[in-house]
């Protein structure tokens, strides 16, 4: 099959995935409420009434209202205004954090899956070691090496989830290696370096997408987490996980300092998970049902 054959194949492909995904309704209804919240982070700095980190000292611990939609906390800020920056923050770890262990996860997985031998048997037994830890206690571990705030988690969350990518990406290049394809191209002479990203990659990006749409809400989770125990983001950054650590003390006397944020970190990981799905659903229609 020639390079601009293999390409039609592959638009005709996508088209069909679409086609599928669009009749998939729990799918369309998380791609409808992914794009509210990209729209809410978007326009954040128009929509939000006050600053994020804006003190009004004489308006402490104030219901929802309709001065301040969501109430304030225990500084006066307003919780409306920092939800609406939070989901930046959110949304911006969550996709840098699942490209970054992505990144690191495919390249691995390539090599592992096309070479095997030693170099196989290498990275394997590394994505056993850091499979047999939890994801949070493993960054947790990191953080706590590297230092407290946000930049750090993200790195201590992308070196906890690459190993996913490796291991599928591995074993999906261990089938697609021994495609008529790949033979013919390594015999015109095509480097191993064009092969794995121009011949094998096409063919397991489908799944790359999958996972990554699955990994984008774990990210969040985790660096929701890591600022819940005062090792992610730090004062007074508007971090939903930051906030929730916060109104714990204040849980029983302004439950809306809680509610919020809890709400809209549910709301993101549901989008997520919705699409992620209707994504699986519409790549692989044989395990529907």
């Amino acid at each position: 099959m020639t390079e601009k054959k293999r390409k039609a194949v592959g638009v005709s492909m996508w088209k069909l995935t679409w086609r599928r995904f669009r009749k998939n309704k729990l799918g369309m209804a998380g791609l409808v409420m992914l794009c509210i919240i990209v729209m809410v982070a978007v326009l954040a700095p128009v929509i939000a009434p006050y600053s994020p980190i804006e003190q009004h000292l004489e308006d402490r611990l104030q219901p929802p209202s309709p001065k301040y939609l969501f109430g304030t906390d225990e500084l006066g800020r307003d919780i409306f205004s920092r939800v609406l920056y939070g989901s930046r923050i959110a949304l911006s770890v969550g996709v840098l954090v699942a490209l970054i262990s992505a990144a690191i996860g495919v390249t691995l997985g390539l090599v592992s899956g096309y070479y095997g031998g030693i170099v196989d048997e290498v990275i394997m037994r590394i994505v056993d070691i850091v499979w047999s830890f939890p994801s949070l206690i493993l960054a947790l571990a990191i953080v706590s090496v590297l230092g407290p705030g946000l930049i750090n988690a993200m790195i201590a969350i992308a070196l906890t989830m690459w190993a996913s990518y490796a291991r599928i990406v591995r074993g999906e290049t261990l089938s697609v290696r021994e495609e008529p394809y790949i033979e013919a191209a390594r015999a015109i002479g095509e480097s191993d370096i064009r092969i794995l990203f121009s011949y094998i990659l096409p063919n397991v990006m489908s799944s790359i997408l999958v996972l990554i749409t699955y990994n984008i809400p774990s990210a969040i989770i985790i660096a929701s987490s890591l600022s819940f125990l005062g090792l992610g983001a730090q004062p007074p950054t508007p971090d939903w996980g930051l906030m929730l650590s916060t109104a714990r003390t204040y849980l029983t006397i302004a439950p809306w300092y809680s509610i919020f944020p809890g709400i809209a970190i549910m709301f993101t990981v549901l989008a997520f998970n919705f699409i992620g799905d209707g994504l699986r659903d519409a790549i692989q229609p044989e395990r529907v049902g």
